[in-house]
């Protein structure tokens, strides 16, 4: 993995010892599917998944030993935590802990990653439909702000690379639980954008519009990301992650 392969949320990474990621699946190809994978829990080799990781790491200037996951289970539960490892029954993540990095892996969901410079917080949310529909990502938000004392107005937010509504196609029972601006209807067949619900969702909390970045790529149809939805057993996992450092 090499700089070609991230993407850098600029707007998080101006801030005050904060640095975001976001990985994807450069190299890909059908001779080589996982290229990038950075999960050990899809059948890769795991020495090549801790290489990718290294070098992931190591182009943000730390190791994976400094890496927090939360087990994304589909929930809207989030944590806080001032621990390295795997946290079980969650999909979000905060920390006020310095050197601490928070990350979710990705290959549709939504990754939502939140930094509030003022109190030194910062959150990494995985939001698939389920998580979405229950509002994960505001909660997020009124976390911060009740236990942090955040102000929203300070809170930046990049929503990363996932599923777009142009290819994230859903049935009758998934649409009903979200709103009509979310929902479009093609040829008698319902499409989601959870980005936009995302970014409602974030709107909602208090975010000011322009402290919000969405990435623009979906993963359905980009080559150089991963999507179960398009790949299923071969789909290998991205990863965004957000670190607060030492001022």
């Amino acid at each position: 993995m090499n700089s070609t392969g991230l993407v850098r949320p600029l707007d998080l990474n101006r801030l005050p010892g904060v640095h975001a990621v976001v990985s994807t699946a450069e190299g890909r190809s059908a001779e080589r599917p996982l290229a990038g994978n950075l999960s050990y829990r899809v059948g890769d080799d795991p020495a090549q998944v801790r290489k990718n990781r290294d070098a992931l790491f190591a182009l943000i200037g730390a190791t994976e030993d400094v890496l927090a996951t939360p087990d994304q289970v589909h929930s809207a539960s989030i944590r806080w935590v001032d621990q390295p490892g795997r946290h079980e029954e969650c999909d979000g993540l905060m920390t006020r802990t310095p050197g601490l990095a928070l990350g979710v892996t990705i290959a549709d969901c939504v990754p939502v990653l939140l930094a509030d410079p003022v109190r030194g917080v910062v959150a990494a949310v995985h939001a698939g439909w389920r998580g979405s529909a229950e509002r994960i990502v505001q909660k997020a938000v009124a976390e911060m702000v009740s236990t942090a004392g955040s102000d929203p107005h300070e809170i930046r937010a990049y929503i990363g690379h996932a599923a777009g509504a142009c290819c994230y196609e859903v049935g009758g029972e998934v649409a009903d639980r979200f709103h009509d601006g979310v929902r479009h209807v093609r040829q008698g067949r319902i499409f989601l954008d959870l980005k936009a619900e995302n970014r409602n969702q974030l709107l909602a909390g208090g975010l000011r519009e322009s402290h919000i970045t969405l990435g623009p790529e979906c993963t359905i149809c980009s080559p150089r990301l991963h999507s179960y939805r398009r790949d299923g057993a071969r789909s290998g996992r991205m990863m965004a992650v957000i670190l607060r450092r030492e001022r």
